[in-house]
Protein backbone atom coordinates (compact mmCIF):
# COMPACT_ATOMS: atom_id res chain seq x y z
CA UNK A 1 0.00 0.00 0.00
CA UNK A 2 2.65 2.48 0.70
CA UNK A 3 4.06 1.82 -2.62
CA UNK A 4 0.87 2.67 -3.92
CA UNK A 5 0.69 5.75 -2.09
CA UNK A 6 3.74 6.81 -3.17
CA UNK A 7 3.39 6.35 -6.94
CA UNK A 8 0.72 9.14 -6.29
CA UNK A 9 -2.76 7.11 -7.98
CA UNK A 10 -5.72 9.03 -7.16
CA UNK A 11 -7.68 5.87 -6.33
CA UNK A 12 -8.12 2.14 -6.28
CA UNK A 13 -10.32 -0.84 -6.84
CA UNK A 14 -10.23 -3.51 -4.67
CA UNK A 15 -11.86 -6.85 -4.49
CA UNK A 16 -11.26 -7.46 -0.83
CA UNK A 17 -10.66 -10.30 0.83
CA UNK A 18 -12.29 -11.44 3.67
CA UNK A 19 -9.62 -10.63 6.48
CA UNK A 20 -8.89 -7.18 5.16
CA UNK A 21 -8.20 -4.65 8.02
CA UNK A 22 -8.78 -1.33 8.29
CA UNK A 23 -5.46 -0.36 9.26
CA UNK A 24 -3.96 -1.55 5.95
CA UNK A 25 -5.67 1.67 4.54
CA UNK A 26 -4.95 3.75 7.60
CA UNK A 27 -2.93 6.42 5.64
CA UNK A 28 -4.91 6.25 2.64
CA UNK A 29 -6.33 9.53 1.12
CA UNK A 30 -7.48 8.63 -2.25
CA UNK A 31 -10.98 7.23 -2.91
CA UNK A 32 -11.44 2.86 -2.34
CA UNK A 33 -14.17 1.11 -4.34
CA UNK A 34 -14.93 -2.16 -3.22
CA UNK A 35 -16.10 -4.61 -6.12
CA UNK A 36 -17.96 -7.82 -6.24
CA UNK A 37 -17.19 -8.11 -2.66
CA UNK A 38 -17.84 -6.38 0.56
CA UNK A 39 -15.58 -6.28 3.77
CA UNK A 40 -18.14 -4.63 6.42
CA UNK A 41 -14.91 -3.31 8.36
CA UNK A 42 -14.12 -1.04 5.48
CA UNK A 43 -15.41 2.11 5.42
CA UNK A 44 -15.72 2.34 1.51
CA UNK A 45 -17.98 2.33 -1.21
CA UNK A 46 -19.23 -1.16 -3.32
CA UNK A 47 -20.58 -2.14 -6.29
CA UNK A 48 -21.83 -5.79 -6.17
CA UNK A 49 -24.62 -8.11 -6.69
CA UNK A 50 -27.63 -8.61 -5.19
CA UNK A 51 -26.79 -12.21 -3.93
CA UNK A 52 -30.12 -12.45 -1.28
CA UNK A 53 -32.01 -11.95 -4.21
CA UNK A 54 -30.22 -14.11 -6.72
CA UNK A 55 -30.80 -16.65 -4.28
CA UNK A 56 -34.26 -15.75 -3.94
CA UNK A 57 -34.96 -15.92 -7.42
CA UNK A 58 -33.22 -19.53 -8.32
CA UNK A 59 -35.02 -21.27 -5.07
CA UNK A 60 -38.32 -19.64 -6.11
CA UNK A 61 -37.59 -21.00 -9.86
CA UNK A 62 -37.43 -24.70 -8.04
CA UNK A 63 -40.70 -24.36 -6.22
CA UNK A 64 -42.65 -23.14 -8.76
CA UNK A 65 -41.36 -26.40 -11.00
CA UNK A 66 -43.16 -28.10 -8.05
CA UNK A 67 -39.65 -29.05 -5.90
CA UNK A 68 -40.35 -28.73 -2.53
CA UNK A 69 -37.32 -30.72 -1.12
CA UNK A 70 -34.23 -28.53 -1.98
CA UNK A 71 -30.72 -29.06 -1.09
CA UNK A 72 -28.34 -26.35 -0.46
CA UNK A 73 -24.82 -25.94 -1.38
CA UNK A 74 -23.91 -23.00 0.33
CA UNK A 75 -20.46 -21.02 -0.18
CA UNK A 76 -17.89 -20.82 2.62
CA UNK A 77 -20.25 -19.75 5.33
CA UNK A 78 -17.69 -16.82 6.73
CA UNK A 79 -17.74 -15.11 2.98
CA UNK A 80 -20.67 -12.53 2.81
CA UNK A 81 -21.85 -13.95 -0.80
CA UNK A 82 -22.53 -17.00 0.81
CA UNK A 83 -24.51 -16.28 3.33
CA UNK A 84 -26.88 -13.40 1.53
CA UNK A 85 -27.41 -16.23 -0.95
CA UNK A 86 -27.96 -18.94 1.58
CA UNK A 87 -30.92 -15.60 3.22
CA UNK A 88 -32.69 -15.35 -0.42
CA UNK A 89 -32.40 -19.33 -0.76
CA UNK A 90 -34.56 -19.54 3.31
CA UNK A 91 -36.66 -16.01 1.99
CA UNK A 92 -38.37 -18.19 -0.76
CA UNK A 93 -38.76 -21.54 0.52
CA UNK A 94 -40.28 -19.56 3.52
CA UNK A 95 -43.12 -18.16 1.32
CA UNK A 96 -44.12 -21.40 -0.03
CA UNK A 97 -45.12 -22.71 3.60
CA UNK A 98 -41.31 -24.82 3.93
CA UNK A 99 -39.49 -24.46 7.14
CA UNK A 100 -35.88 -23.84 5.89
CA UNK A 101 -34.68 -26.01 9.01
CA UNK A 102 -36.40 -29.26 7.82
CA UNK A 103 -33.77 -28.72 4.65
CA UNK A 104 -30.81 -29.82 3.65
CA UNK A 105 -27.86 -27.37 3.80
CA UNK A 106 -24.03 -28.58 2.80
CA UNK A 107 -21.26 -26.08 3.14
CA UNK A 108 -18.79 -25.76 -0.02
CA UNK A 109 -16.08 -23.72 -1.04
CA UNK A 110 -16.86 -22.21 -4.61
CA UNK A 111 -14.21 -24.51 -5.87
CA UNK A 112 -15.40 -27.78 -8.14
CA UNK A 113 -13.42 -29.98 -5.80
CA UNK A 114 -16.07 -29.46 -2.75
CA UNK A 115 -19.07 -29.67 -5.45
CA UNK A 116 -17.39 -33.08 -6.70
CA UNK A 117 -17.04 -34.45 -2.97
CA UNK A 118 -20.28 -33.51 -1.76
CA UNK A 119 -22.13 -35.25 -4.48
CA UNK A 120 -22.82 -38.54 -2.73
CA UNK A 121 -24.33 -36.45 0.25
CA UNK A 122 -26.63 -34.88 -2.23
CA UNK A 123 -27.13 -38.33 -3.86
CA UNK A 124 -28.52 -39.89 -0.67
CA UNK A 125 -30.49 -37.27 0.71
CA UNK A 126 -32.71 -38.48 -2.58
CA UNK A 127 -33.73 -34.59 -2.73
CA UNK A 128 -35.33 -33.68 -6.03
CA UNK A 129 -33.13 -30.68 -6.81
CA UNK A 130 -30.10 -28.44 -5.88
CA UNK A 131 -29.82 -24.52 -5.58
CA UNK A 132 -25.50 -24.87 -5.56
CA UNK A 133 -24.13 -20.83 -4.74
CA UNK A 134 -22.30 -20.65 -7.71
CA UNK A 135 -21.35 -22.34 -11.12
CA UNK A 136 -17.98 -23.92 -10.42
CA UNK A 137 -19.08 -25.97 -7.68
CA UNK A 138 -22.11 -27.18 -9.81
CA UNK A 139 -19.01 -28.44 -12.21
CA UNK A 140 -17.98 -30.80 -9.83
CA UNK A 141 -21.77 -32.12 -9.34
CA UNK A 142 -22.17 -32.60 -12.86
CA UNK A 143 -19.17 -34.64 -13.02
CA UNK A 144 -19.79 -36.91 -10.00
CA UNK A 145 -23.15 -37.23 -11.28
CA UNK A 146 -22.36 -38.49 -14.51
CA UNK A 147 -20.15 -41.18 -12.55
CA UNK A 148 -23.50 -42.23 -10.50
CA UNK A 149 -25.27 -42.64 -13.88
CA UNK A 150 -27.77 -39.55 -12.60
CA UNK A 151 -28.88 -37.39 -15.74
CA UNK A 152 -29.24 -33.56 -14.37
CA UNK A 153 -32.70 -32.23 -16.12
CA UNK A 154 -34.22 -35.68 -15.93
CA UNK A 155 -33.71 -37.17 -12.60
CA UNK A 156 -32.45 -34.04 -10.43
CA UNK A 157 -32.46 -30.61 -11.10
CA UNK A 158 -29.98 -28.24 -10.54
CA UNK A 159 -29.55 -23.95 -10.81
CA UNK A 160 -26.19 -22.74 -10.82
CA UNK A 161 -24.73 -19.14 -9.61
CA UNK A 162 -22.37 -16.34 -11.85
CA UNK A 163 -23.75 -17.73 -14.93
CA UNK A 164 -20.33 -18.79 -16.19
CA UNK A 165 -19.32 -18.30 -19.60
CA UNK A 166 -19.53 -21.86 -20.70
CA UNK A 167 -23.06 -22.79 -18.93
CA UNK A 168 -24.52 -23.34 -22.18
CA UNK A 169 -21.93 -26.11 -23.51
CA UNK A 170 -22.53 -28.35 -20.03
CA UNK A 171 -23.85 -31.22 -20.97
CA UNK A 172 -26.72 -30.55 -19.79
CA UNK A 173 -26.68 -26.64 -20.09
CA UNK A 174 -27.31 -25.02 -16.73
CA UNK A 175 -29.62 -22.53 -15.27
CA UNK A 176 -27.92 -20.13 -13.68
CA UNK A 177 -27.79 -16.64 -11.78
CA UNK A 178 -26.52 -14.15 -14.23
CA UNK A 179 -24.58 -10.59 -12.93
CA UNK A 180 -22.62 -8.85 -15.41
CA UNK A 181 -18.88 -8.84 -14.59
CA UNK A 182 -18.91 -5.58 -17.26
CA UNK A 183 -21.73 -3.35 -15.59
CA UNK A 184 -20.35 -3.75 -12.29
CA UNK A 185 -16.51 -3.11 -13.16
CA UNK A 186 -18.16 -0.22 -15.04
CA UNK A 187 -20.07 1.21 -12.35
CA UNK A 188 -17.14 0.70 -9.82
CA UNK A 189 -14.96 2.97 -12.26
CA UNK A 190 -17.35 5.96 -12.55
CA UNK A 191 -17.67 6.13 -9.00
CA UNK A 192 -13.92 6.10 -8.32
CA UNK A 193 -14.01 9.13 -10.38
CA UNK A 194 -16.93 10.46 -8.81
CA UNK A 195 -15.54 10.58 -5.26
CA UNK A 196 -12.00 11.95 -6.70
CA UNK A 197 -14.13 14.98 -8.35
CA UNK A 198 -16.08 15.16 -4.98
CA UNK A 199 -14.12 13.60 -2.02
CA UNK A 200 -16.28 14.73 1.05
CA UNK A 201 -19.89 12.61 -0.22
CA UNK A 202 -21.46 9.84 1.74
CA UNK A 203 -20.08 6.65 0.61
CA UNK A 204 -22.10 4.03 -1.02
CA UNK A 205 -23.34 0.71 -1.77
CA UNK A 206 -24.38 0.13 -5.63
CA UNK A 207 -26.10 -3.09 -5.66
CA UNK A 208 -27.00 -4.53 -9.25
CA UNK A 209 -29.82 -6.99 -9.62
CA UNK A 210 -29.28 -10.37 -10.69
CA UNK A 211 -31.57 -12.01 -13.50
CA UNK A 212 -32.16 -15.78 -13.96
CA UNK A 213 -31.11 -17.54 -17.27
CA UNK A 214 -33.37 -20.62 -17.78
CA UNK A 215 -31.82 -23.48 -19.13
CA UNK A 216 -32.42 -27.54 -19.91
CA UNK A 217 -31.00 -28.52 -15.94
CA UNK A 218 -34.15 -27.74 -14.45
CA UNK A 219 -37.46 -29.51 -14.74
CA UNK A 220 -40.90 -29.85 -13.62
CA UNK A 221 -40.98 -32.14 -10.44
CA UNK A 222 -43.00 -35.77 -11.02
CA UNK A 223 -46.36 -35.53 -10.35
CA UNK A 224 -47.87 -38.56 -8.75
CA UNK A 225 -49.88 -39.29 -11.37
CA UNK A 226 -46.96 -39.55 -13.83
CA UNK A 227 -44.80 -42.00 -11.09
CA UNK A 228 -45.89 -45.12 -12.18
CA UNK A 229 -44.96 -44.28 -15.96
CA UNK A 230 -41.75 -42.88 -14.99
CA UNK A 231 -40.71 -45.18 -12.86
CA UNK A 232 -40.50 -48.00 -15.59
CA UNK A 233 -38.57 -46.46 -17.72
CA UNK A 234 -35.85 -44.61 -15.26
CA UNK A 235 -35.48 -48.23 -13.04
CA UNK A 236 -31.68 -48.26 -13.65
CA UNK A 237 -31.10 -44.60 -12.28
CA UNK A 238 -30.62 -43.72 -8.87
CA UNK A 239 -33.02 -41.13 -8.95
CA UNK A 240 -35.70 -43.62 -10.45
CA UNK A 241 -39.57 -41.48 -9.89
CA UNK A 242 -40.85 -43.80 -7.46
CA UNK A 243 -38.04 -42.49 -4.80
CA UNK A 244 -40.45 -39.43 -4.68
Amino acid sequence: MKQLIKAGISALLITPSYSFLPSLFKDVDFPIIQVDRQTQSLPYSSVRLNNKKGGYIATRHLLELGHRDITCITGPMHVLSAQERTEGFKWAVQEFGIDPAKLTYLEGDYLMKSGYSLADQIENSRCTAIFCENDMMAVGIYKRFRELGITVGKDISIVGFDDISYCDFFDVPLTSVYQSGYDIGYTACSRAFYEIKNPSDSKQTIFFEPKLIIRDSTTKVIQEKDKIFTSNIKSNSKYNSSAF
